[in-house]
């Protein structure tokens, strides 16, 4: 089921009424890396329901003038009191949606899908450098040439104190 005035799809397996609502500010209390969207999946019965797919599209532009990381996009679901990430959710970059899959077993479940909200986050893009993908080769960076510059003026130490002793 599409739902364009929304940028939000939903496929099912099984079948049930679906209902989706855009809301225009966060409907709870913080979420770190938050990108402005929130909307709502409510589904009145799931009685013929087995899991559900939402899909959330996003441009590349949105993401870039939240200066956020793409790839660490995701979404989450307000419980009532915080924002808990869906336990089954990631994002798509060649098509640019986020979403979330939601079964029995999953956090939330087909029965949470009673009018609580979504939401999506993401971390930061850092400030200044560059991203290294894990177990890339690195360049020393400041820290390490501050441990050796340490570890330099300690030996430094040692040796003129070794020397005034004699």
């Amino acid at each position: 089921m599409s739902f364009p005035d929304s940028g939000v799809d939903v496929y099912i397996e099984g079948s049930a009424a679906v209902y989706v609502a855009i809301y225009s500010r966060n409907p709870g209390v913080g979420l770190t890396g938050d990108t402005g969207i929130y909307f709502d999946v409510y589904l009145p019965d799931t009685l013929g329901l087995v899991s559900l797919e939402i899909r959330k599209y996003y441009s590349d532009e949105d993401v870039w003038d939240l200066n956020l990381r793409e790839l660490t996009l995701k979404m989450y679901w307000w419980n009532g009191t915080a924002w808990v990430r869906c336990s089954d959710t990631g994002v798509n970059t060649d098509e640019n949606y986020i979403w979330a899959r939601i079964s029995e077993t999953t956090t939330p479940s087909l029965m949470d899908l009673t009018g609580t909200p979504f939401g999506v986050a993401a971390r930061p893009m850092p400030v200044g450098g560059t991203i290294v993908p894990a177990g890339a080769p690195t360049t020393s960076t400041p820290f390490s040439a501050l441990a050796v510059l340490l570890i330099v003026a300690v030996s430094m130490v040692i040796i003129i104190t070794k020397k005034r002793r004699r």
